[in-house]
């Protein structure tokens, strides 16, 4: 156990700072999900939309341009090579 001896000025930062780290770590596992839900007449739908899209659909990451990255590791083959005797 560590003992700190803090000024009232200097506690009250070092709560603020730690108050701000968990904020911003709960906010992180929020789910962040947005749902819509529409209604015409007596019929409703409800639709759940990933508000990170590119965690859902690049698992590896995104691209300079914007386009998500292949899985790392060797290539798969497409095509069936015919072996020579």
């Amino acid at each position: 156990m560590i003992t700190l001896q803090l000024t009232p000025v200097q506690y009250d930062i070092v709560k603020a700072a730690v108050a701000a780290y968990s904020d911003g770590l709960m906010k992180a596992l929020e789910p962040n999900v947005q749902t819509i839900t529409v209604t015409k007449g007596n019929a409703s739908a409800t639709v759940e939309i990933p508000t990170r899209p590119w965690e859902v659909d690049a698992p590896y990451g995104l691209k300079k341009d914007g386009t998500p990255k292949a899985c790392p590791g060797r290539k798969t083959t497409k095509v069936v090579r015919k072996a020579r005797a």
